[in-house]
């Protein structure tokens, strides 16, 4: 009978231990996401979400308008047709906060993040695409136009 109760400690240990360990992961995660919103270029922000070495994404497709209006939100579309992409980041490249979003995928799933981002000045958007444990990135310059009549 002790032997017994002693396996079923051992085995609720192991558990507590693996759930542990599960949300350890979790946290981590979430730790590099936070640096990665709180980065001040975009040097740091990628380094925040261990982006390494991307090679350009052929398959990676960066959808925004050419010309947009200073301090207007815009839509933005990226779409990998990777197989294997689990998560894709868009970034602005100019500024002092680069982190526009990050969107996670379980397999199968439809791989596309939309988000509204709004430019000061004219700049550089980038998408990064993590596919089979690999990166991969895109880019496109939007332009900011003033308004007639308005001056900053």
């Amino acid at each position: 009978m002790l032997l017994s109760y002693r396996a079923v400690r051992v085995a609720a240990g192991a558990t507590l231990l693996a759930f542990a360990g599960s949300n350890f992961a979790q946290s981590t995660t979430d730790e590099a996401l936070d640096r990665a919103k709180q980065a001040k270029t975009l040097t740091d922000a990628l380094a925040a979400l261990g982006v390494t070495n991307p090679e350009p994404g052929n398959k990676v497709l960066l959808e925004a308008p050419d010309i947009v209006v200073i301090d207007r939100k815009f839509p933005v579309k990226v779409t990998s047709r990777m197989p294997g992409t689990d998560w894709v980041a868009l970034f602005v490249e100019r500024g002092t906060e680069p982190f526009v979003k990050l969107e996670e995928f379980p397999a199968g799933a439809d791989r596309e993040l939309s988000a509204e981002v709004r430019l000061p000045l004219t700049a550089k958007l980038r998408a990064v695409v993590r596919s089979g444990g690999k990166y991969y990135q895109v880019s496109r310059e939007v332009k900011v136009a003033t308004p007639a009549g308005k001056s900053k």
